[in-house]
């Protein structure tokens, strides 16, 4: 090696062969180029400066193509840089793989090269690649296990890597390793294979497969009932058929035909677009769907029915069939409906009630508050939903309901008493109802809170005692006046006179 030449020596990191010749002589070679040829007299027939950049090199019975570089190694000295491609199919191939490629030193565990792939998957530039440890890749918590697959895994595949990204989500990836052996450097090639579609396909697989199963055991729920009518949209012909229909209240067993116009006739208008988008919303990748409908019977009223339904594709991927079963469900939906009403009817009342209404469950967390109790907290029922009572009222106050709770949780009578609270800075009084909730065997479920203003009661209280004892003042006067007029007279000398 030339004086000066150790500001070179990071070639050393590279599998390729680089000579720097001086005056016809090799003044620099790395690792590869020694073990190739360290002879100078095979760089004799070297082209001379601003010549052909290209120069075949014949070793033996092989010639590699070089590349010709001019550079300044020290202060007015001017050489040649020469660069050997072992393969002139190496590069081509390695930017021509589907997956991102490095190559590692196996002694040192330091990158020598990486394709244009392997830059993307890393979001790393080329010369931030070349010379890093592969370990450094991956996050902290990933290195040992990398760093022992590196020697241990070599010549398979390894998986339950990531590779962290500055700008992206941590990619997954599947790494490939061979070794090859150049001269007496031993080298790791490595195939990184980007996982990230193929687990976003794996997740959606699942997803599907887990949505097919939950319909397929509605579809078996559905077959299973009497009360349903299974049916056959063929869309190229445009006609349904079908098993059981609906006659009045009564279900038949039978078979019938009829086009999907006829179909949809029965079918209410303000549920037809609903049914049409909920099926063809399918149409592009097939599926099951679920839509509850109305039809009309003889009578004109509302029956409401659920269909349940899937999507089938012919082998180009369009929408061939539509098959599935229609159950009714009126029943059903009409309580549904009544509760619903009698609940926003409840709603309504607990919400407009002038008091402070909550329920808490038997370890005293809540489970309801109604809008007066909740405006009068500052907080939304969220905030309250779960909460114990020194999480959501003052210390005293807390320590008066939980009490309270522990003597119904015991007794499961209800309490009364009155508490007093200051509200920017005026003092009001409330009348506080507790009362148990007990479920079928008896025991406390929940405990109901009732608490009413009572503050004009009190203020009302607190002027009729005044008057009254105001009152009773003036009748102690008056009885006083009464005594002195019926007292008998007094010596002239007793009242004072001279």
């Amino acid at each position: 090696m030339g004086v000066g030449a150790s500001k070179f020596e990071a070639f050393d990191l590279l599998q390729t062969p680089v000579w720097i010749i001086y005056n016809r002589e090799i003044w620099y070679a790395n690792r590869a180029a020694s073990s190739l040829v360290n002879d100078s007299s095979a760089f004799a027939d070297l082209p001379g400066p601003d010549k052909h950049r290209e120069w075949i090199l014949t070793v033996e019975e092989t010639s590699y193509i070089c590349y010709l570089t001019d550079i300044e190694i020290e202060e007015g000295k001017n050489a040649l840089l020469v660069e050997a491609c072992l393969d002139p199919r190496h590069a081509l191939l390695l930017e021509a793989s589907p997956d991102g490629v490095m190559i590692a030193d196996f002694d040192t565990g330091k990158i020598v090269q990486a394709n244009s792939k392997a830059c993307s998957l890393t979001s790393k530039q080329p010369d931030e690649l070349i010379g890093l440890h592969h370990s450094q890749l991956y996050s902290e918590e990933q290195r040992e296990f990398a760093a022992s697959a590196f020697r241990s895994l070599i010549g398979g595949w390894c998986t339950g890597l990531t590779i962290p990204r500055r700008d992206r989500a941590p990619v997954p990836i599947q790494i490939y390793s061979t070794l090859f052996v150049m001269g007496d450097k031993i080298y790791v090639y490595g195939f990184f294979r980007d996982l990230t579609r193929q687990k976003q396909l794996e997740a959606e697989w699942q997803k599907a497969l887990t949505e097919l199963q939950k319909r397929e055991n509605q579809l078996s729920i559905a077959l299973s009932s009497a009360r349903s009518v299974c049916w056959d949209y063929s869309i190229p012909a445009g006609m349904v058929e079908g098993i059981g229909s609906f006659d009045g209240g009564d279900w038949h067993m039978n078979t019938w035909q009829i086009t999907l116009e006829e179909t949809l006739a029965q079918i209410y208008p303000q549920d037809v677009e609903s049914l049409k988008r909920t099926v063809t919303a399918h149409f592009a990748v097939g599926g099951s769907f679920l839509q509850e409908i109305r039809l009309q019977d003889f009578d004109k009223n509302p029956r409401w029915f659920l269909v349940s339904g899937r999507v089938i594709l012919d082998v180009l991927g369009k929408p061939h069939r539509v098959i599935g079963i229609t159950i009714e469900i009126t029943q059903n939906k009409q309580m549904e409906l009544e509760l619903n009403r009698q609940r926003r009817l409840m709603e309504w009342v607990m919400a407009n009630i002038p008091a402070f209404i909550g329920l808490t469950d038997s370890q005293s967390r809540h489970i309801y508050a109604n809008e007066n109790l909740l405006r009068f907290l500052g907080v939304s029922l969220a905030n309250v939903l779960g909460k114990t009572n020194e999480e959501i009222y003052t210390p005293d106050l807390a320590i008066i309901f939980d009490y309270m709770d522990r003597q119904i949780l015991l007794k499961k009578k209800p309490l009364q008493t009155e508490v007093s609270v200051i509200t920017n800075g005026i003092e009001r009084f409330y009348l506080a109802n507790k009362f148990p909730l007990l479920n079928e065997e008896g025991e406390v479920e929940a405990i109901g809170t009732i608490a009413t203003d009572i503050t004009g009661l009190k203020q009302a209280e607190d002027t009729i005692l005044e008057n009254q004892a105001y009152l009773n003042c003036l009748i102690e006067i008056q009885q006083q006046l009464l005594m002195y007029e019926l007292l008998p007279p007094y010596p002239a000398t007793l009242r004072g006179s001279k």
